[in-house]
C-alpha cells in the first residue's frame, strides 16, 4: 500500500469504486506503491440490452492497413448498428483496412442501447526479436540510457513505462542523441508501442 486504481486509459484514483459506467468491456487496474500493477477485464452488460458476444479480428503487418474486425452481437432489439471509435454508426458489422492499434468497437440496438469493447489490432512486432536490439545498440549505450542518463533503458519495465515517449522522440528524431535510426526502425518502435509495448 497505498494502492491506486484506474480504468485503462483513464485517470488514476485512490478510491477503488467506479460509478455511472455505461455498458461495455472495461480493464480495471490496481497499482501499488512500487508501481507494480495487475489488471482484470470486466463486462458490464445492458439489462435486456444488446451485448457484443465476440469479435473476430485479423491482425496486420507493421506499416500496412490490412487488419479487420467483425463484430458479433446478441440480445436487445434488432436491427443493430456498428461503429469504430468516433465514426458514424453503420449497418455493416465488418471493418477493414485497419492499421495496428487499439479501437473502440460499438454496437447499438433499435432501442438505442449501446455496448462497447476495445480490440487491439496487432502488428506482431516482437520486443525480444526486434525492439530489444534497437534499444540496446542505440539507446542503452555508454553515456546514454545505460544508467548514466535517466531513464535507464537496460530493463524492459523501464522501456515499457517510457514507451509513449520513445515513440514520440524517435518519431521526431530527437532520440537517440548522437545516433540515427532508420525509418524502418522508427516504424517498428512505433508499431510495438501501438501494440501495447508488450514483453513478447
Amino acid at each position: 500500500p497505498p494502492f491506486q486504481y484506474q480504468i485503462l486509459n483513464e485517470s488514476v484514483q485512490s478510491d477503488n469504486s467506479f460509478f455511472e459506467l455505461l455498458a461495455g468491456n472495461y480493464i480495471f487496474m490496481v497499482i501499488d506503491s512500487k508501481k507494480c500493477e495487475q489488471s482484470i477485464s470486466v463486462d458490464i452488460n445492458n439489462v435486456d440490452g444488446v451485448t457484443i458476444t465476440s469479435i473476430d479480428q485479423e491482425n496486420t503487418t507493421c506499416g500496412e492497413s490490412s487488419g479487420s474486425v467483425t463484430v458479433n452481437a446478441d440480445l436487445g432489439k434488432q436491427p443493430y448498428e456498428y461503429k469504430l471509435d468516433d465514426a458514424n454508426f453503420q449497418s455493416n458489422n465488418v471493418f477493414s483496412n485497419l492499421s495496428n492499434g487499439a479501437y473502440e468497437v460499438f454496437v447499438k440496438d433499435a432501442n438505442d442501447c449501446e455496448f462497447s469493447q476495445t480490440v487491439l489490432i496487432s502488428s506482431g512486432i516482437s520486443y525480444k526479436d526486434t525492439i530489444a536490439s534497437i534499444i540496446s545498440t542505440n539507446c542503452a549505450i555508454s553515456g546514454c540510457h545505460n544508467g548514466a542518463v535517466f531513464p535507464d533503458f537496460r530493463t524492459i519495465a523501464t522501456i515499457q513505462s517510457k514507451a509513449a515517449s520513445i515513440k514520440l522522440k524517435t518519431g521526431n528524431r530527437t532520440m537517440p542523441q548522437g545516433r540515427t535510426l532508420t525509418q524502418d526502425q522508427i516504424d517498428q518502435l512505433a508499431c510495438w508501442v501501438d501494440d501495447g509495448a508488450l514483453n513478447n
